[in-house]
């Protein structure tokens, strides 16, 4: 990691954080921001975004802590199609406690991963998996919660995240509101075994941009979907 950040950054990424409730040190802040750096220097390589770096505090960092809360006590988390490590890698470089895997399907992004895993010094609680997230659900590894941005559709990432829990919660990032109208959601939600807990319209801090973060629970275990 470099030693350098810029303190409005700085100031930016932690005021930020605050308003969503979480509480940075300025060693988490300079973490975040190195990697954002080392993310977007990639870039060209791995195509993870064309969102302009001067709103990648906002748009990839925040907007990553965002689900920092619907996290908590949730020990083993996956992030499917991470891309370039957003959310899971600011999630991973703040909680501490849990252990991330991170799955993408493009070689090229999984050896950027690896990169980054190795440098932070994560490789004992973020593993990189390369391959088909459809793949690691026909095997029997299950999680504390899944959570995907933008990644698939969010009925289809539902029923997705349905099949990595046992008993624990699936976290839909970034969707409007509409998807989940209709009695067909709600036939979907009990077929799934899953509930709506929370649904949490924000706005990310110094910007217009509107978010909204779904997170289902599953309380009990199930029968593994075949």
């Amino acid at each position: 990691m470099t030693a350098l950040s810029d303190p409005a950054e700085i100031d930016t990424l932690t005021v930020g954080a605050k308003e969503l409730g979480i509480d940075l040190t300025e060693s988490d802040a300079r973490a975040l921001l190195d990697f954002l750096d080392r993310f977007y220097s990639w870039n060209r390589y791995g195509g993870f975004t064309r969102i302009p770096r001067e709103h990648g505090v906002r748009l990839h960092l925040l907007d990553s802590l965002s689900v920092v809360n619907d996290l908590a006590d949730a020990v083993s988390i996956t992030d499917l199609g991470t891309g370039g490590g957003m959310p899971g890698i600011p999630l991973a470089l703040v909680l501490r406690s849990s252990e991330f895997t991170l799955v993408e399907s493009r070689g090229r992004r999984c050896t950027f991963l690896r990169e980054v895993v190795r440098d932070y010094g994560l490789g004992s609680r973020v593993r990189v998996l390369e391959g088909d997230a459809w793949d690691l659900a026909r095997g029997t590894t299950r999680f504390d919660a899944v959570l995907g941005r933008a990644f698939l559709p969010p009925r289809e990432l539902l029923v997705l995240g349905s099949r990595l829990i046992a008993a624990g919660r699936v976290i839909v990032m970034g969707s409007d509101e509409e998807w989940i109208r209709g009695p067909e959601v709600t036939d979907l939600l009990n077929d799934l075994a899953l509930e709506l807990r929370s649904d949490r319209a924000l706005v990310l801090p110094g910007g217009e941009e509107t978010r909204r973060v779904f997170r289902f629970e599953r309380r009990r275990q199930v029968d593994c979907f075949t």
